[in-house]
């Protein structure tokens, strides 16, 4: 649980603990020069052109959090913040409009593909929905057998009422 009372997420748990590894050598003067001098040697994104503006640890297998390897940026790859944002999420820009919400390279994003694929997209979304809504109005009626769905209101009634 967060402060404030919410639970957190796994993802947002690694994140944490990930920043919390990181921070003492984050402050540290050496990732500092370090930092600065690879992304003065790298100034463009890898992914976009745009201006790098962070070194990103491109290796999944990458078990160094706030270890001193983590200051080696040999293999390091420069990014600009909207796509390690993404790199670490899992997005992709859109070849068409290049925001970053593809799940997938070089695919459109919903915005950008054609009006028939917006509306099978669509389609294919509300089947799934009724298909669980389905599954679960089977699993409510086995749990409670005496109850049925109002016609009129749309919500579960003792039946007979």
């Amino acid at each position: 649980m967060t402060d404030d009372g919410h639970c957190q997420s796994p993802e947002n748990r690694r994140i944490e603990r990930h920043h919390e590894e990181n921070d003492t050598i984050w402050d540290s003067p050496e990732w500092i020069a370090n930092s600065g001098q690879f992304l003065r040697e790298h100034p463009v994104c890898r992914l976009c052109g745009d201006q790098s503006e962070v070194p990103h640890h491109d290796d999944p297998e990458f078990k160094t959090y706030g270890k001193p390897e983590y200051l080696d940026l040999s293999w390091a790859v420069p990014l600009c913040n909207i796509d390690h944002y993404g790199v670490h999420h899992g997005l992709f820009r859109c070849p068409v409009c290049g925001k970053l919400r593809s799940r997938s390279d070089g695919e459109r994003c919903y915005v950008c593909r054609k009006p028939d694929d917006r509306r099978r997209i669509k389609q294919k979304k509300a089947d799934r929905a009724e298909s669980a809504n389905a599954a679960n109005r089977k699993r409510y009626r086995a749990a409670h057998p005496g109850k049925v769905i109002d016609k009129k209101t749309g919500k579960w009634v003792t039946r007979g009422r």
